[in-house]
């Protein structure tokens, strides 16, 4: 059993479990009608079922598909499953579980008889089983006693309407010592990729638990381009960076700010890296409605971009071409063209070590504030790459990116 994808050239594309025949030298997919992309195959005790992970509507899922007829079951739905092994000798299996507010512990799964899989852009149909009829057994208990020493707030989902009526989901986490009398600062978080998701799980790194400890009620969505919401709705992000997914996300704004008075729209501040930061300079040229940026890693020219990163074959896929070939499509949806627009305060982040967006982005764009004679901070990592990894670093990251947000509400 192994991973394909159908589309050359495309890093994103859905993954299908696919089968190879030793005997006959030919392969056939397990998995064509499944619209989520697998990940971490696990044959069963008797052959019969390849059991795998995929991303499932901010939550990764564990499926089985049958060997023989390729008939795919859902076995868990609701929960983020970051592992799986098969136990020797048993049917069961092990995954480690995970969310917001838990880090990942390991769990004995005992596959049901599964649901068929909900691959529906939008809510779980009512009286879905939790777990689709698996039981799951918490085998350890590593982070109990730290976890009663942290106050976190429990994850809140809500979908809405986005670009063209299509659904798009949403998180919401309170802070601490929330209370629905007073009015709390918003901190919008945007996702890189573009082709990822904000998960129910536990990260350190763009903590969402962090961002609500500050004071604010963090909120996170899963726009245009987001995985785990079926390939369409993935797929409209290319070519098309600042179209419907930019249209998702104000939609957003305009949704939880009418829904949840709690919130003051007059203390809004957003905040993104990769793809994230790109969209993070695209609002700072559309939209004023945000007290404060931070934009880390983004991209600010797309033409200099497609000629540095390391990731060639990424820029021709998102952008059907090259500057020589499709200039239009790089100008089109360009952030460093709407500069003069630029007036929120802004925080750059940057690592030199960054191959994927290129240090000479962040420069840029800190460059192009100075000159605006717009409020600006620059934060340069010299030994991070794209991802800010060293927990020294980590710490100077937040105490910068938090104390930038919170000062400015």
């Amino acid at each position: 059993a192994y991973l394909g994808c159908a589309k050359p050239g495309y890093e994103a594309d859905r993954r299908r479990v696919k089968l190879y025949d030793r005997r006959t030298k030919r392969s056939r997919t397990l998995t064509e009608d499944l619209d989520r992309s697998a990940a971490t195959l696990e044959f069963s005790k008797d052959g019969k079922h390849v059991y795998f992970l995929a991303q499932d509507r901010a939550h990764v899922s564990v499926y089985r598909a049958s060997v023989d007829k390729g008939r795919v079951v859902q076995l868990t739905e609701g929960t983020t499953n970051s592992s799986l092994a098969a136990i020797p000798g048993s049917r069961d299996l092990i995954v480690g579980r995970e969310s917001t507010t838990r880090p990942v512990e390991l769990h004995r799964l005992t596959p049901g008889r599964g649901i068929r899989p909900i691959v529906e852009n939008g809510p779980a149909p009512k009286g879905t089983p939790a777990d689709a009829g698996a039981k799951a057994v918490q085998l350890t208990h590593h982070n109990d006693q730290l976890r009663k020493e942290v106050d976190m707030s429990d994850i809140e989902e809500f979908w809405y309407e986005g670009a063209d009526g299509d659904p798009v989901h949403g998180w919401l986490v309170k802070p601490p010592g929330f209370t629905a009398k007073r009015r709390w600062p918003v901190a919008l978080i945007i996702h890189g990729g573009p082709q990822s998701a904000f998960l129910d799980h536990f990260n350190y790194r763009w903590s969402v638990q962090m961002f609500a400890a500050q004071g604010f009620v963090a909120v996170q969505l899963n726009p245009r381009g987001s995985s785990g919401y079926g390939d369409t709705f993935q797929d409209q992000i290319s070519g098309d960076w600042g179209g419907r997914c930019y249209d998702d996300i104000m939609a957003g704004v305009d949704h939880f700010l009418g829904r949840y008075r709690y919130l003051d729209g007059d203390r809004m501040v957003a905040a993104g890296a990769s793809f994230g930061g790109f969209m993070v300079n695209w609002i700072a040229g559309h939209d004023h409605r945000f007290k404060a940026l931070v934009s880390h890693d983004g991209i600010f020219n797309a033409e200099t971009m497609a000629y540095s990163t390391e990731e060639l074959w990424f820029e021709e896929w998102e952008h059907g071409g090259l500057p020589h070939t499709n200039r239009e499509k790089f100008l089109e949806f360009s952030p460093h063209l709407h500069a003069g627009a630029f007036r929120t305060p802004m925080l750059v982040v940057q690592g030199e070590q960054d191959f994927r967006c290129p240090a000479s982005e962040g420069l840029s764009l800190f460059t192009a504030l100075q000159t605006l004679g717009v409020e600006s901070k620059f934060l340069w990592f010299p030994d991070e790459g794209h991802w800010v990894l060293k927990p020294a670093n980590s710490q100077v990251w937040y105490a910068n990116v938090l104390g930038w947000l919170r000062d400015h509400v």
